[in-house]
């Protein structure tokens, strides 16, 4: 549960489980992370498995945070839904063990160096950046 949640409007009765809100959040963020890879498969080309590798691997690290901040938008402990950090715990399991063993023939990966983590790093600060930016206006439109 979140704290103050009875304190909250209720939504209408006539507005859909996605909201306008939800459907520019959605938009605008799948944009963020599109443009970054974008930019990080460029760096590392024509180096190609490397840069899939890192586009891949930051799809999994993005995705990881964004469910942190839309977890601490409804003001939620990061380790309340046990069940939430057990697959958070196995993404991250399994994305090591597909770079970083014999897997990585089959997925067409390679493993990253901490250069190719830097970057990732790089992109993850320039992500929740222009996310922050993303929620300051959303606010601004939305409520």
């Amino acid at each position: 549960k979140s704290e103050g949640i009875m304190k909250r409007k209720p939504r209408s009765k006539d507005e859909g489980v996605i909201n306008k809100r939800m459907q520019f959040s959605i938009l605008s963020i799948g944009a963020i992370i599109g443009a970054i890879i974008l930019v990080l498969f460029k760096m590392k080309l024509p180096a190609v498995k490397e840069a899939r590798t890192i586009v891949f691997t930051s799809l999994v690290v993005f995705e990881l945070v964004r469910i942190e901040a839309i977890r601490s938008r409804y003001e939620l402990p990061t380790f309340s839904n046990k069940w939430l950090t057990a697959a958070i715990a196995a993404t991250v399991a399994l994305q090591l063990i597909v770079v970083y063993s014999p897997l990585n023939q089959i997925f067409g990966v390679v493993p990253l160096g901490f250069e190719s983590w830097i970057m990732i790093l790089t992109g993850l600060a320039a992500f929740a950046v222009l996310t922050w930016i993303i929620v300051k206006i959303e606010n601004y439109i939305f409520e």
